[in-house]
């Protein structure tokens, strides 16, 4: 074997997928550098395989040399409504989220109860003595009635919950117990409706988690909704300086929260979709790079297709915001937006009349150039969201 051919190799191990999902009736296509075809188990014809069925390939460069085996599930066609309409949204935290420990000032000199207790930035409280805490003045209200007794705490820390013990101080400069805690307990911002999948009543947008922006997590909730909103204005982005969609909430009901995770936020809807004209989600695979359009609104609640260029990463990266890299090349959206820019992330990603993926981020240094994230792993994803409010219910 020649340093190249094991070169190739490794790096076909890495970037073919394990799982693959093809139409019925369609042949399994796999686009790469050096030739590398699918070979099949019997039957040797794919075209003679029915929805849900599936079977195992070996992939082999230039139908000789082994390189991986996958899984081939062969599914009946997606379609959604592509929408691509401004949302808003607000959130509840599940407790309420430690953002800052400070010092209290006592007669005593200063002191941190909090950061004493082990309580750590990004930590949720949960309860105090056992009483569920949901807003700032609940926890506010528990740390003043103690009067200095030490109060037992419970907290979230990451997928852990956790125990402490609690002495708030009286603060020396108004005379009230304080634990050295800055909170939040709620969040709200607008972004872009990707699509509504009528089969699961289930809408979704903004392609990326909601984070908190002062731990950096994705922000845990105990409720939320979407609501509508309507684009006001636009901040053009340069280089060096993200730009962003200035949007109002009109507060129109879209649906309550199911999901905040790094491929979107989703939320349960009932409505009449048009069936008649739906779009097919393509498979990942099968999405090229090349020309492409952008669906947004940069003006009301009115979206238009604006060109781009999307380049598909070939080697997979434990980062779902890199699916494919999307450059604006539309004069008309660098005019008003300089490209992409802040409230876009959700915008729906066109190709071949096909709905690939969804704008998630900008690049800062180029605001011409962003990430997108693939349709078909945002359907995954409102499926499990689906599944997990059935099993609520």
């Amino acid at each position: 074997m020649t340093l190249a051919t094991g070169c190739f190799m490794a790096y076909y191990n890495v970037s073919l997928r394990e799982n693959y999902r093809i139409s019925e009736g369609a042949p399994l296509q796999i686009d790469t550098l050096v030739p590398v075809t699918a070979s099949y188990a019997e039957p040797s014809d794919p075209l003679t395989y029915k929805a849900g069925d599936h079977y195992e390939v070996e992939m082999k460069m230039f139908g000789i040399i082994p390189v991986k085996s996958s899984r081939v599930e062969v599914v009946d066609p997606d379609y959604v409504a592509v929408l691509g309409t401004p949302f808003g949204i607000r959130m509840y935290t599940d407790g309420v989220l430690v953002v800052e420990l400070c010092d209290i000032q006592t007669v005593d000199g200063k002191v941190s109860p909090a950061r004493n207790a082990g309580i750590k930035i990004g930590d949720y409280v949960l309860s105090v003595d056992g009483v569920a805490v949901h807003s700032n003045e609940e926890l506010a209200t528990c740390i003043e009635d103690s009067q200095g007794a030490s109060i037992t705490v419970q907290l979230r820390r990451g997928k852990q919950e956790i125990t402490v013990n609690l002495v708030p101080v009286m603060s020396a400069e108004d005379g009230l117990f304080r634990a050295g805690l800055l909170i939040r307990d709620s969040s709200a911002g607008i972004g872009i409706l990707t699509f509504y999948a009528p089969n699961l009543e289930v809408v979704c947008g903004l392609g990326h988690a909601i984070y908190d922006s002062d731990t950096g997590g994705i922000l845990s909730f105990r409720s939320g909704e979407l609501v509508g909103a309507k684009i006001i204005s636009v901040h053009k982005g340069v280089v060096g300086s993200a730009g962003e969609l200035k949007g109002r909430l009109t507060y129109t009901p879209i649906g309550p929260l199911l999901e905040n995770c790094k491929q979107g936020v989703y939320a349960s809807m009932q409505c009449r979709a048009d069936m008649e004209n739906l779009t097919k989600i393509a498979h990942t695979q099968d999405v090229k790079s090349g020309k492409a359009q952008i669906l947004t609104t940069l003006e009301g609640t009115t979206p238009a297709l604006y060109d781009c260029e999307i380049t598909v990463k070939e080697v997979k990266v434990n980062d779902t915001k890199q699916d494919m890299v999307v450059t604006v090349t539309d004069p008309v959206l660098l005019e008003k937006t300089g490209g992409i820019v802040q409230g876009m992330s959700g915008s729906p990603i066109l190709q071949n009349g096909c709905l690939v993926g969804a704008v998630t981020h900008v690049l800062v240094d180029n605001p011409a150039v962003g990430y997108g994230l693939f349709a078909e792993v945002m359907l995954d994803t409102a499926r499990e969201s689906r599944t997990v409010l059935q099993n609520a219910s």
